[in-house]
């Protein structure tokens, strides 16, 4: 190897190296990928399609759950005062959400996309339960601004499903 520049010589070396690295982890791959699929928390880790429009703003920010940092896997949702869905982001550090779009309304399509309207607030959510947002949001389409908001939410309490009654049965009188 006396003949390649110092460059090269570095670049033959990594790759050699890779190629040892990958070969005697060959094995465990498909392994890893298995259970990595087969974990409950891998079909949490998506969070369900939003309508992309050419209106958008963007937010991020830390994001605290019962009063800690919401755990990896999280799910924050921003939604516009009608109900759309507008935005998500899946913790992927704890206590913090990455760069989330929060997309506008787009009535120049048929159907229109609904979206956040100019003036509006956002309301967010983490795992469901409604979070509490410092500053506020008020939705603009300024796509070349971040905003830094932070969110603190409590786990929704889960609503007890009833039990059924049994049915009186008429009393017989001998």
């Amino acid at each position: 190897m006396k003949f390649l520049p110092r460059f090269t010589q570095w670049m033959v070396i990594l790759v050699l190296a890779l190629a040892v690295f990958s070969a005697s982890q060959a094995f465990a791959m498909p392994q890893l990928i298995a259970f990595l699929k087969s974990s409950p928390a891998a079909a949490d880790l998506t969070c369900p399609p939003v309508s992309n429009t050419f209106k958008f703003t963007s937010v991020y920010g830390t994001v605290l759950l019962d009063g800690a940092n919401a755990p990896m896997g999280a799910m924050v949702q921003a939604f516009s005062p009608r109900g759309d869905q507008v935005g998500c982001a899946i913790v992927s550090t704890a206590g913090l959400y990455g760069v989330m779009f929060i997309y506008g309304e787009d009535n120049s399509t048929t159907p229109p996309i609904p979206g956040m309207r100019s003036g509006e607030t956002v309301t967010f959510t983490v795992n469901g339960g409604l979070a509490q947002t410092t500053p506020p949001l008020i939705w603009y389409p300024d796509i070349n601004v971040n905003h830094q908001v932070a969110l603190s939410a409590a786990t929704p309490m889960s609503t007890p499903t009833g039990t059924a009654t049994p049915a009186m049965m008429p009393h017989r009188w001998p």
